[in-house]
């Protein structure tokens, strides 16, 4: 259970996040009660959804993006492959892979415990998290299809 402070800290945290977002003229969706907002950023070839979250019990700010990418049960190990091979060159955050259903997403994660998050901190989470996504996402979606090698994954990984 939180106490009050984290609870505060969490809430400060929150708006902190929908003030960087109005002054950039975001569009987003608040979820308040859950100290959720969801979006959609436009990426160079595949859109970009985005859901951040507060996590009040752990204060941790989460940054998750969901990839639509369906991965056939015969190309999962050649997924989980290129998924392991991209998060050992990311700078900051991860792209997670379920083997068991093909489903793939990208999480940031950030503390803010005992911390006063800033407008910048917020920008540096989002900016980072998508441009990781959308360097990614159609090599990804390209290699679930067939359309794309795991060697030319390689090749451009380390280009």
């Amino acid at each position: 259970m939180a106490t009050p402070q984290e609870i505060k800290q969490a809430n400060r945290a929150y708006n902190t996040l929908c003030t960087m977002l109005d002054n950039r003229n975001w569009k987003y969706e608040k979820k308040e009660e859950d100290l959720k907002i969801t979006c959609t950023a436009k990426g160079d070839d595949l859109p970009i959804d985005i859901l951040i979250e507060i996590d009040v019990e752990r204060s941790l700010i989460c940054f998750y993006s969901y990839l639509g990418v369906k991965t056939s049960s015969d190309k999962r190990g050649e997924m989980a492959l290129a998924v392991n091979m991209i998060n050992s060159s990311i700078i900051d955050g991860s792209f997670d892979y379920n083997i068991l259903n093909g489903n793939l997403l990208f999480r940031l994660t950030s503390s803010f415990k005992d911390s006063l998050i800033s407008e910048n901190a917020f920008e540096y989470i989002i900016y980072i998290s998508c441009s990781t996504v959308d360097k990614y996402n159609d090599k990804l979606d390209s290699l679930a299809k067939g359309d794309y090698t795991i060697e030319e994954l390689y090749k451009f990984i380390n280009e």
